[in-house]
């Protein structure tokens, strides 16, 4: 799952629900990001082993893509913040064989 995150492709992060306690764990949502402050979430849970249990249903399908536009992201951007992201937990995504995004 991390893999795909990093290397931009297809990869499913809809509603997730998860116990207090992971999130009190793992610190919550850090407001220290500019953006992304919910994938960091999703990467910190991956990295410490807590896999998602799909249900029943895909809410939806995270695709990237030159038209994509969010909050003025793009392709471009998104790139960075994967660069970024990974940066601040490369000790862990590179132990667990994760390679570092590309770039342009």
């Amino acid at each position: 799952m991390l893999t795909p995150i990093f290397e931009a492709e297809h990869f499913l992060q809809g509603n997730v629900c998860f116990h207090r306690s992971l999130f009190d764990e793992l610190g919550g949502y850090d407001e220290t990001l500019e953006m992304a402050e919910d994938l960091d979430l999703y990467v910190r849970l991956l990295i410490a082993g807590h896999l998602p249990i799909q249900g029943a249903h895909l809410s939806h399908l995270h695709r990237v893509h030159p038209g994509n536009t969010s909050r003025g992201v793009d392709a471009r951007r998104h790139s960075a913040d994967l660069g970024q992201l990974y940066q601040r937990h490369a000790s862990f995504l590179a132990a667990l064989g994760v390679p570092p995004p590309l770039t342009d």
